[in-house]
């Protein structure tokens, strides 16, 4: 489930969602936190941190670019492979009749 929290600078937004995320652990579910590139390096030591060794398993931390290599890693895709391998595999590309669409 996706939830927001909004609030302004130095409201406490981080300190919940850090407790919820503790709390989640707690009760054996997991969590994702989806995070700007440049935050990832921090956010992953500020999990351990909060939950330590034991809980901070539960959580995964990804940027955008992250989480859709996981999904394309997990579910099967393109990415990553010689265009024209794919081109031949019958995948979108130049000569399948597929264009994009003109802005």
């Amino acid at each position: 489930m996706l939830k927001l929290v909004l609030g302004g600078s130095g409201s406490g937004k981080t300190t919940l969602l850090y407790a919820r995320i503790k709390a989640r652990a707690e009760a054996g579910q997991r969590s994702i936190l989806l995070v700007p590139e440049q935050f990832t390096s921090s956010t992953e030591g500020r999990i351990y941190r909060e939950l330590g060794d034991a809980l901070s398993g539960m959580v995964d931390s990804y940027s955008f670019t992250s989480l859709a290599e996981h999904i394309l890693s997990a579910e099967g895709g393109a990415a990553g492979q010689d265009p024209s391998a794919a081109r031949h595999r019958g995948c979108a590309g130049p000569r399948s009749g597929w264009r994009a669409p003109h802005r």
